[in-house]
């Protein structure tokens, strides 16, 4: 995947006001169970109502989306059942075929529903799934708390690009066209197209398909699984780290790529070892863990530092990175971390930020200069 692509995952600017006040708990105890909420638009909202502010009501729907309802529409809300169940598979996969269309298929597996082409079985959904169980392996092994997802997860595999330019627009997306895929944590859907490189191959370019595919899946896995909070801001050095981390095909899939150079991933390797030349990764450490703002200043440099840091706890301190993510899964759904405590939290567990920053640069430069 050449570094000039963009990956994401979109987060609505709402969604971190209502989560900054949203309640202490997962699920608003006020109003346990699933709630119907009638706007006087004549919509209609079942779900759960996970908090709110003094304006916004957070509801989880029964399809994985989260709605942002503002209180002011609201013509009523009933309790209509005392618990909280996810839509079937059944249910989603009729909705999903409807909503595409017959242009497209909806394959399910364990854990997906992947639209995709028609035929096109065992290019698109077969890999959704068989990442998503290496990836809780891979945290299993090392001793982290790994959940079942609540909902199906839902993946769209476009057939072109102008497809997923409009499909962009419609999730009002901000991007261009270096954004070749994207997962949302609003709608919990992943996007991607099928890639047409003049010059490459089909196997190419659907080998291309698949970096992204690692990339946005490890997202939307993470954030089903209870290692990142949909619904609480986390340090976003962390998605994006992990996200980069297992775009090794080592990392991802050791048995098929057991050389200890295919846990390295390359462009990232490279491109943090250009900003060690020219003199900027130093001192931003601390900048990248107390706030996300490298990601809107520098953000390819923000990349290259998130995956840096990331390879370095991961494989050097495993034990304190699980330790790191398990105490970030308590703070985010207790509400107790913050762009004020971030940093905080991180020194808790690792230590001083400056011997951590030495600790990567040291690891940076014992890495093999080549991948041959």
């Amino acid at each position: 995947m050449s570094l000039h692509r963009t990956l994401l995952f979109a987060i609505s600017p709402l969604l971190m006001l209502a989560c900054a006040a949203n309640a202490t708990a997962q699920s608003d105890p006020n109003h346990p169970g699933t709630w119907l909420v009638k706007l006087e638009s004549g919509k209609r909202y079942a779900g759960r109502i996970e908090g709110s502010s003094a304006s916004t009501m957070l509801m989880t729907r029964r399809n994985g989306r989260l709605a942002f309802i503002k209180k002011e529409s609201v013509e009523s809300k009933k309790q209509v059942e005392t618990g909280f169940r996810s839509k079937t598979f059944g249910q989603m996969k009729e909705k999903l075929q409807t909503e595409f269309g017959s242009k497209y298929q909806v394959s399910e597996t364990p854990h997906f529903l992947v639209v995709h082409p028609p035929g096109e079985y065992k290019q698109w959904a077969e890999p959704f799934e068989e990442l998503y169980v290496r990836f809780k392996a891979y945290f299993r092994t090392r001793g982290l708390t790994i959940n079942e997802p609540e909902f199906p997860l839902v993946a769209v595999v476009l057939r072109t690009r102008n497809e997923f330019n409009r499909m962009l627009d419609q999730g009002n997306i901000s991007g261009d066209h270096n954004v070749v895929g994207y997962y949302s944590i609003k709608s919990n859907r992943l996007f991607t197209y099928k890639f047409s490189n003049a010059g490459r191959s089909e196997k190419q370019n659907i080998a291309d398909t698949l970096d992204t595919i690692i990339h946005e899946a490890s997202h939307q896995t993470a954030f089903n699984c209870g290692i990142h909070s949909r619904l609480f801001p986390n340090p976003r050095w962390t998605s994006e780290g992990l996200a980069t981390f297992f775009e090794a095909d080592g990392i991802n899939n050791y048995f098929a790529f057991p050389d200890p150079k295919s846990k390295i991933n390359w462009e990232r390797l490279n491109s943090l070892r250009k900003y060690y030349d020219q003199g900027k990764v130093k001192g931003k450490l601390q900048s990248l863990v107390g706030s996300d703002n490298l990601f809107r200043s520098d953000p390819l440099l923000a990349y290259a530092i998130s995956w840096g840091l990331t390879s370095y706890l991961a494989e050097r301190n495993p034990h304190q990175y699980v330790k790191y993510l398990e105490r970030l899964k308590q703070q985010e759904s207790t509400a107790s971390i913050s762009r004020t405590n971030r940093l905080k939290h991180f020194v808790s567990v690792f230590g001083k930020i400056a011997l951590v920053e030495g600790g990567m640069e040291n690891y940076i430069n014992s890495l093999p200069k080549s991948s041959r």
